[in-house]
């Protein structure tokens, strides 16, 4: 959490403790960013309660600011946004140790993570991470000469818009392209290279047979991989398997299949 600097009516140069405060009045501290509970269970969202207007930054940006009697003064205050009781900024980071950020929000109760619109709409910046949908991706872009597509990495951010950008990223780390992705959006205006042409249709291979890692103590192979969808809509799914591939080779190269037993081909 990020919570944005704010003065006080004071003349002390110390440490203020418990500046801001919850809405109990107590210190506001990470108990005040719980996870969301439906009706049945708890999510993996994050969502951070509002804090008290009557101390710290939640009160100086709100109608409750102290400055704002003393007009002669500070004539500034009135001109001084009211964050309902949101000053304050949260970033939700991915489970899988990596640093990478999953959810990031803003300044104001509409703009933090969590936050839905009546209509549904959510306003915080959003973060995916992927690799390119198939050699396509980067081929129609770069042709042949882009190397082996596993080597790079296809990043998809949707800002509080609702508008999502692309980027591609190489084995250094380095951004090579990006792209605004989808419709245009309703609240803003189209680029001038947008045009209504019909989407052409196209199917790429998200696994292939080399993908797979052997677990010989469980007895199964298993691979998995993260489709990035930018363009709302309806997507296919297929999945086929060929049996000669499904069991390892014997000694002598020749493929073995059990007769007293069954494959299992789980998807989820």
């Amino acid at each position: 959490m990020s919570i944005l600097p704010a003065p006080v009516v004071s003349t002390e140069l110390k440490y203020y403790l418990s500046i801001n405060k919850n809405m109990a009045g107590n210190t506001y501290s990470r108990d005040d960013i719980g996870l969301v509970s439906t009706n049945t269970d708890l999510t993996c969202n994050i969502s951070a309660g509002p804090m008290s207007t009557q101390s710290g930054a939640s009160q100086y940006y709100s109608p409750n600011n102290a400055f704002l009697p003393n007009t002669t003064d500070y004539f500034f205050a009135k001109y001084i946004p009211d964050a309902a009781g949101y000053p304050f900024s949260v970033t939700e980071y991915t489970p899988d140790n990596t640093g990478r950020i999953r959810r990031q929000g803003g300044v104001g109760q509409k703009f933090q993570v969590g936050y839905h619109e009546p209509d549904n709409r959510v306003h915080d910046t959003r973060y995916y991470y992927g690799k390119p949908n198939g050699p396509r991706d980067l081929e129609r872009l770069f042709g042949m000469e882009v190397g082996d597509v596993s080597h790079y990495e296809k990043n998809l951010v949707i800002d509080p818009n609702g508008q999502a950008s692309v980027s591609y990223i190489d084995a250094n780390g380095k951004t090579i392209a990006t792209a605004l992705a989808g419709p245009p959006l309703q609240n803003l205006d189209a680029l001038p290279s947008n045009t209504s042409q019909a989407i052409t249709t196209f199917t790429q291979t998200l696994i292939q047979p080399t993908d797979f890692t052997i677990d010989a103590g469980g007895l199964y192979k298993s691979s998995s991989t993260t489709f990035t969808a930018a363009y709302p809509g309806s997507y296919t799914l297929h999945y086929s398997i060929n049996p000669a591939l499904a069991v390892p080779p014997s000694p002598h190269n020749s493929t073995t299949f059990c007769s007293n037993c069954y494959y299992d081909v789980p998807s989820t």
